[in-house]
């Protein structure tokens, strides 16, 4: 069976270079996608990306056209007055090149308004049938809308929360975490959801209806 494609997105939040460093190291991609100044942590540590996304409103002039005279590297650039983020349009150029799971670096960061739509742009890709997932050194996002299970070896942190996207979630059944629940309806405003811990060897999230945010976190 032919393995899903993945696509790493580095846009131009806040990054750790460790974190950064450990991702290229320990994960395959097909391909790289700096979005912007996300450029800058890529050429810091090395890697070259398949494709550069942006308006290049941030990213430093020289650094541009150091990559503009760079073969092999696919640039995609933009106006600054447009009708989509920079990694709106990173995120469905990798879908269009039939990208399967997508994982963003440097999506949260010091812009909120930034961050929350970067979390509404995974719900875009669930509903194309791409799995994304936003990483920093303390969070692991992503979204479900079916029942899945994590083992607690696997999962990134201490702690597992469950926040509805959708008005209502029905059905949420949590077995093998620290506080259990059986056919809940979690709603949006409650915050019954955060803070649940792994506990067993692996843990079962169940749902009947409705999109979960699931944020694994560590202090």
């Amino acid at each position: 069976m032919e393995q899903s494609k993945r696509a790493l997105i580095v846009t131009g939040g806040e990054i750790d270079k460790t974190l950064l460093l450990c991702v290229l190291r320990k994960e395959v991609f097909d391909i790289v996608i700096a979005v912007d100044n996300g450029l800058l942590p890529l050429h810091l540590v090395g890697k070259i990306p398949n494709i550069l996304v942006g308006d290049f409103d941030t990213a430093k002039p020289e650094l541009i056209k150091y990559y503009r005279e760079k073969k092999g590297v696919e640039i995609h650039e933009f106006p600054p007055e447009k009708d989509a983020t920079d990694t709106e349009i990173a995120i469905r150029l990798a879908v269009k090149y039939q990208m399967k799971e997508v994982i963003l670096l440097g999506a949260l960061g010091i812009r909120f308004d930034h961050s929350i739509v970067n979390i509404h742009l995974l719900y875009w890709m669930m509903q194309q049938g791409v799995h994304g997932e936003i990483w920093d050194t303390h969070n692991r996002i992503f979204l479900i809308d079916h029942s899945i299970s994590i083992k607690k070896e696997m999962c990134f942190g201490t702690y597992i929360s469950l926040l509805p996207l959708t008005d209502r979630v029905t059905g949420v059944t949590l077995k093998g975490m620290k506080y259990p629940l059986y056919e809940t309806i979690l709603e949006k405003g409650s915050s019954l959801g955060v803070s649940n811990e792994i506990v067993s060897q692996e843990a079962q999230i169940l749902l009947e209806n409705g999109v979960l945010l699931i944020i694994q976190a560590r202090d």
